[in-house]
């Protein structure tokens, strides 16, 4: 609960509310996917990304600017993704779903393991 807590403080009411609609955009997205029944695969590649960037916590504080350059990497990366894969592919192809939420979950990972590191301070 605390590393809850110590998100809360670090990200502000704008990188919660960043979040809460992320997550909430996930919802939707997986929801989706329960009806095509492709929901294990999603739902299964958001928790192992977000599980990686839990073992990479550590690097992820040890170099703050290195991690700001990957997290708006992966974030262009998923748009990219979404952009072309639907505009190239018809319909909704299983790779690009599960690519787009191996992205999603890197990058909400990484904000939230390195936002609720007892390391990270953010002054207001």
């Amino acid at each position: 609960m605390s590393r809850l807590r110590r998100f809360i403080t670090n990200a502000g009411l704008k990188g919660c509310l960043l979040t809460l609609a992320v997550m909430v955009a996930t919802v939707f997205a997986v929801r989706k996917d329960v009806q095509t029944g492709l929901w294990m695969y999603t739902v299964a590649t958001l928790l192992v990304a977000v599980g990686v960037a839990y073992l990479l916590r550590d690097a992820l504080v040890y170099h703050v600017g290195v991690t700001r350059l990957l997290m708006n990497f992966v974030g262009t990366l998923a748009i990219i993704t979404v952009a072309v894969g639907r505009r190239w592919l018809p319909g909704e192809a299983p790779w690009l779903r599960l690519t787009t939420a191996a992205f999603l979950g890197a990058y909400m990972g990484c904000y939230f393991w390195l936002m609720s590191d007892e390391r990270i301070v953010v002054e207001r």
